[in-house]
C-alpha cells in the first residue's frame, strides 16, 4: 500500500480505492492526534468523517499477508483459506 502511495506521489498518479481511503483516513487521524486527540477517538472520528467502514481502510492485497480477522476477508470477498 505504501509503495503504491509513494509511487503515486512521485509520478503524480491519482490514488483510488482502498489506497485513497487509507491515505485520507491517516491524514485526518494524524491531524486530530496532532491537535491532542487520543488515538482511539481520532480513529473513530476519521472513519465517521469519510463514512468509511473500518474494513475499507486496508487494501485487499494486505489482508492475507497480515493475518486479519474474518471480517476483513468477508468485506473484500476473499477466502480465509481456513
Amino acid at each position: 500500500m505504501l509503495s503504491r502511495l509513494r509511487q503515486a506521489l512521485k509520478t503524480g498518479k491519482s490514488v483510488e480505492g482502498a489506497d485513497a481511503v487509507f491515505y485520507m483516513h491517516e491524514l485526518k487521524e494524524a491531524h486530530l492526534m496532532g491537535a491532542g486527540m487520543p488515538y482511539v477517538k481520532a480513529h473513530e472520528l476519521a472513519l465517521a468523517t469519510y463514512k468509511n467502514s473500518p474494513f475499507a481502510v486496508y487494501h485487499p492485497t494486505v489482508i492475507p499477508k497480515s493475518g486479519w480477522a474474518e471480517g476483513w476477508y468477508n468485506f473484500w470477498g476473499l477466502s480465509c483459506g481456513g
